[in-house]
C-alpha cells in the first residue's frame, strides 16, 4: 500500500486519526471494496493513499504530537 515505519497517519475516510483505537475502528466499520481516502504525514509532509477499506495490516500504535504541529 505504500506505507512506512513511522508513518503517521493523520485521517482515514474524512475521520481525523487521534488514537491508535479510534483507526482500528473506523477500518472495522470499512468493507473491503470501498474506495477510502487516507493522509499519512511522512517527514513533515502530508500524502493521500487511496486505499481499500477493511484490514489495512499495519501495526499501529498512538503518540503525542505536539498541538498545531500536524495542521495539514
Amino acid at each position: 500500500m505504500g506505507l512506512l515505519h513511522n508513518d503517521l497517519i493523520t485521517k482515514y475516510d474524512a475521520l481525523k486519526i487521534k488514537t491508535a483505537e479510534q483507526l482500528v475502528q473506523a477500518v472495522q466499520n470499512r468493507f473491503y471494496r470501498e474506495q477510502i481516502e487516507m493522509v499519512v504525514v511522512r517527514g513533515n509532509e502530508p500524502m493521500q493513499f487511496f486505499v481499500n477499506g477493511g484490514t489495512i495490516g499495519v501495526r499501529i500504535v498512538t503518540i503525542q504530537v505536539p498541538k498545531g504541529e500536524l495542521d495539514y
